[in-house]
């Protein structure tokens, strides 16, 4: 898995960047509106998640750990895709998404373009019953655990929530395919 790019922005297209890397290696990535300064080279430093489909595979950059968690917890969310997560951490901050949710505020979430009012709703449904049972935003940003593990058990259809359940108590200084097996038999 890819979980962090740091390079040369070199390109960009749209929602895409061309991020060239020392090693002469450059990635598409789909890039966050405040990234993206089309006439000039930037150095940036960028998390990611790779979305594997049948067709295609998408990389999605976030500029900071918050704004890569912050679209973990909304790919939770029934009807919410990657493309539409990636819009939300673009256009939202962590703190405005939490108060959004504590004040049920469908308004805020429905001027997010493409974002229409039932699925604000199930946004503001699912994530304020995981504020009820004492989520602690902070403890989600240094959760210590691999988010190459974590990518690589949504790789293989669980939910990213699923996944941090099966990875509670695994050794994080174990190899990446212990982990792995470490989840999957705790699964069974």
């Amino acid at each position: 898995m890819i979980g962090k790019i740091k390079g040369a922005l070199v390109e960009v297209d749209g929602s895409e960047g061309l991020i060239a890397t020392p090693g002469g290696v450059s990635y598409r990535v789909h890039i966050p509106q405040s990234m993206r300064r089309p006439d000039e080279v930037q150095m940036i430093d960028v998390y990611t998640y790779l979305h594997v489909r049948e067709d295609q595979h998408v990389l999605y950059g976030f500029e900071t750990k918050q704004h890569y968690t912050m679209f973990l917890m909304l790919l939770d969310v029934d009807g919410v895709g990657p493309k539409t997560a990636h819009t939300i951490v673009g256009k939202l901050s962590m703190q405005e998404l939490m108060d959004a949710v504590r004040t049920k505020s469908v308004d805020i979430l429905t001027q997010i373009p493409g974002l229409g009012k039932k699925t604000a709703q199930k946004i503001i449904l699912e994530l304020s019953s995981k504020l009820k049972t004492d989520l602690d935003v902070a403890s989600l940003i240094e959760d210590p655990v691999n988010n190459e593990v974590l990518e690589a058990l949504v790789a293989l259809g669980y939910k990213a929530s699923e996944a941090r359940k099966l990875l509670k108590g695994v050794d994080v200084k174990s190899s990446t395919e212990d982990q792995i097996r470490f989840a999957l038999q705790k699964k069974t």
